[in-house]
């Protein structure tokens, strides 16, 4: 079965399908001659790359310390500490890039594989199941929402109701507070140090091809194989060995790939069946050295055609670009890590980049055009701060009417209520609440009370004021205040 033909609703937005695929990785199903079934995924999933700079990539150790422990392999439960268990290792910093993808799928069981390009050796990691929708929570779109207060009667009169004598302009303001309580995920480190000195196992197959690889459990849901293949024969047969079909079109995407400083990620992903229910599986950050993302185009190339759109989220010290030129950019905006006032953010904490800019970029690829090369990820000052137009809203907000001040403080203006507008501006993920809104209203003026008193304010210009005095609240909770005073006095006899 061909992995990237629109028959197949199987996608990643970082490895597959056209809708909501990307040119990252490519999907291998598994062949009718290992019985098994494919893996039928929810083409609603997202990619992120992360370029964190000055990175712990490795430690070093003077010689003195290695003395004498040439044959011993070096145990890096602590590769801060040298071999000696005394000297403290020098660290080696880098680049480093995160790629980051969260598979969701219709659980059914079955299994597949993902086998994703890459430039160099790689680590693979399980990151916070929130992390996507914490990222998607970042993003600036601002709400321009127009509020129509309409005084009805019929919901009573602010002087008889106690809030619009007790709450005061300071008590409407929002506290800030986090948008989400989220679990604490794991946002461990994504790269061991050393990684790249670290041992791997070599298969070997007919006339010296040969397969390097390392086995990394990620989860219950999928494993990893970060390899190297001499040859395309090498890779076809430790794909054969998996069971992973794949045709002359395939092995021409794949021979593009091979070479000796080149990798691959592979994850065999084999959810649970859950009879269809829809689950996003934990996120997979593969993680490397370096400062350059390929957008691998020619690995999704297919002569029987379809569209390829990729919807890229970019976290980087600077705006982010293809080298081509050809996306769209969608967002570019600065953004900046607060734990404190949202502690959901700490899911991306781990990628050790805490403030830099968000960009999101937008590429359609042809798949049957074999004259689209494939290009890179960049950073760009020429990219300008990009937002959303802001969302336009209209709230009507019913709330009890005025009174005027009058001589018993409790007087009823012989007109309707009031109508009048307020407009409140804010990022849509930080939507203010709307309990006060019940409670707010402009001081009466004297044409809506001519002759009477008004309010006890000394002006009539402030922003927000309230419609009741509080002698006229008191007045209207009198009898109640009344029978509490009673039972005092008789409880004192």
């Amino acid at each position: 079965m061909r992995w990237k033909r629109a028959a197949i609703v199987a996608a990643l937005l970082g490895c597959a399908l056209p809708m909501t695929a990307g040119a990252v990785c490519r999907v291998v199903e598994p062949s009718a001659d290992s019985g098994g079934q494919g893996v039928l995924f929810d083409p609603e999933t997202t990619v992120l790359v992360v370029k964190s700079p000055d990175q712990i990539v490795d430690y070093e150790c003077p010689e003195e310390a290695l003395l004498g422990m040439e044959d011993r392999p070096w145990e890096r439960e602590d590769p801060s500490v040298c071999p000696d268990g005394v000297t403290m290792a020098t660290p080696i910093r880098d680049h480093l890039v995160h790629v980051a993808v969260q598979p969701s799928l219709y659980a059914m069981g079955g299994n597949a594989g993902l086998i994703m390009p890459l430039p160099r050796r790689s680590d693979v990691n399980a990151g916070p199941v929130e992390m996507f929708e914490v990222l998607e929570r970042m993003l600036r779109v601002r709400v321009r929402e127009t509020l129509e207060f309409v005084e009805d009667g019929t919901l009573g009169y602010q002087c008889s109701d106690p809030h619009y004598s007790a709450v005061t302009p300071q008590d409407l303001g929002i506290a800030a507070a986090p948008l989400m309580v989220y679990g604490c995920g794991d946002s461990g480190d994504y790269y061991r140090p050393g990684l790249e000195g670290i041992d791997t196992s070599v298969v070997e197959y007919s006339e010296g091809d040969t397969v390097e690889y390392e086995m990394i459990p990620v989860s219950a849901d999928y494993e990893a194989y970060v390899l190297n293949a001499s040859s395309l024969a090498a890779l076809s047969a430790w794909m054969d060995e998996r069971g992973f079909e794949h045709d002359e079109v395939d092995d021409a995407a794949f021979a593009r790939y091979i070479g000796e400083d080149r990798w691959f990620v592979a994850i065999d992903v084999h959810p649970p069946d859950l009879g269809g229910e829809q689950r996003a599986l934990a996120p997979l950050v593969v993680t490397y050295r370096g400062t350059d993302f390929p957008i691998t185009h020619e690995l999704t190339f297919d002569p029987e055609g379809g569209i390829i759109e990729t919807d890229l989220f970019v976290l980087s010290p600077m705006k982010a670009a293809i080298s081509d030129g050809d996306a769209v950019t969608l967002y570019a905006h600065p953004f900046e890590l607060d734990t404190v006032a949202y502690p959901e953010q700490e899911a991306l904490r781990g990628f050790g980049l805490d403030s830099g800019y968000l960009t999101r970029l937008h590429m359609e690829r042809r798949m049957s055009d074999a004259l689209q090369l494939d290009t890179e990820l960049v950073d760009s000052d020429d990219v300008l701060v990009v937002l959303p137009p802001p969302i336009e809203r209209t709230t009507r907000v019913r709330i009890a009417q005025a009174c005027c001040g009058g001589g018993d403080g409790n007087t009823i203006p012989s007109g309707g209520g009031r109508t009048f507008t307020e407009v409140r501006e804010y990022d849509l993920n930080d939507a203010p609440s709307d309990e006060t809104l019940f409670y707010r209203a402009p001081a009466a003026d004297r044409a809506y009370c001519p002759g009477g008193s008004m309010h006890t304010s000394s002006s009539y210009d402030d922003d927000y004021d309230y419609g009741c005095t509080v002698a006229g609240a008191a007045a209207s909770w009198s009898p109640l205040l009344l029978v509490v005073a009673m039972i005092r006095r008789r409880r004192r006899t």
